[in-house]
């Protein structure tokens, strides 16, 4: 699970949070050359199906996108 971001300010906040909530947070960065706009963008990650868990419990995320995402994920554990 990543978010990702061309602020760094907002990046390092991420992964100061979820690091306060347990979570484990990467951040990495990256130029990206899109049709000649040269952006740095910043990437927090967090990894690992403990983590992911982790994250929906606390977190609660509520764009149906990704709900419907990590329910199809978890049924697809139980198979």
């Amino acid at each position: 699970m990543y978010i990702t971001t061309i602020c760094p300010t907002l990046a390092n906040q991420l992964k100061i949070l979820f690091n306060e909530l347990g979570l484990r947070a990467t951040l990495y960065s990256n130029i990206q050359d899109k049709d000649f706009n040269r952006q740095r963008e910043y990437r927090v990650t967090i990894r690992g199906e403990e983590m992911l868990q982790k994250f929906m419990e606390i977190i609660e995320p509520k764009n149906p996108k990704h709900v419907e995402k990590y329910q199809a994920f978890i049924n697809s554990k139980s198979l």
